[in-house]
């Protein structure tokens, strides 16, 4: 309503001034008219070029800023749209579960405005979703907290970047990588929602 109040303003302002700039009409002949004929034109009057310009933009501005007409396109494209203004991935608490050549042990994130930070007794890991719910893309970096973890990828110690896509809904994602060491299994992460961030 406030918005729709601020055009109805914007509008009643233009219209205004186009009453106030626009002229009445202008006399085709260059001269006067002769004192005889009184204010009668040898031609009929037409409106100015200006002032049938001005005429024209307040016939539009009108029909596009018509409060009603506003608030009904804004009403429709937040009701189709609304999915522009979610997360990708939902604020909460997640539990997730590892599928690779190696068992590895599950571990707990934290989503956050679509960053992710989590960790496990072996690595911390955190990373940053983009795209949207049908196509999630993630950069997700992985450090180990001491030289001798073990990853679900054979190798020991150190860090390393995944880069995973997939998918995501609001209770869960799935992601996939391929292996950061030639030759390994990919990785299959899966993260289930369990708690929003106020508890």
């Amino acid at each position: 309503m406030v918005v729709c109040s601020i055009m109805r303003a914007m509008q009643i302002r233009f219209l205004w001034w186009v009453f106030q700039n626009a002229g009445v009409a202008q006399w085709q002949s260059g001269s006067l008219p002769s004192f005889p004929r009184g204010f009668d034109s040898l031609r009929p009057l037409q409106l100015s070029c200006n002032a049938s310009l001005l005429l024209m933009l307040a016939f539009l501005s009108t029909a596009l800023t018509n409060p009603a007409t506003i608030c009904r396109a804004m009403a429709i494209m937040l009701s189709k749209n609304t999915e522009i203004f979610m997360s990708i991935i939902k604020d909460g608490f997640y539990k997730v579960a590892f599928a690779a050549g190696l068992p590895g042990e599950g571990g707990l994130v934290v989503a956050k405005d679509d960053s992710v930070y989590g960790g496990d007794s072996q690595f911390l890991y955190s990373g940053k979703a983009t795209g949207d719910q049908s196509q999630v893309t993630s950069a997700i970096t992985v450090s180990a907290l001491s030289g001798t973890a073990k990853s679900v990828f054979g190798s020991t110690g150190g860090k390393f970047m995944l880069q995973a896509k997939g998918t995501a809904s609001g209770t869960s994602f799935h992601l996939a990588a391929p292996a950061p060491i030639p030759g390994a299994q990919g990785i299959v992460i899966t993260g289930t929602w369990i708690a929003p961030l106020e508890l």
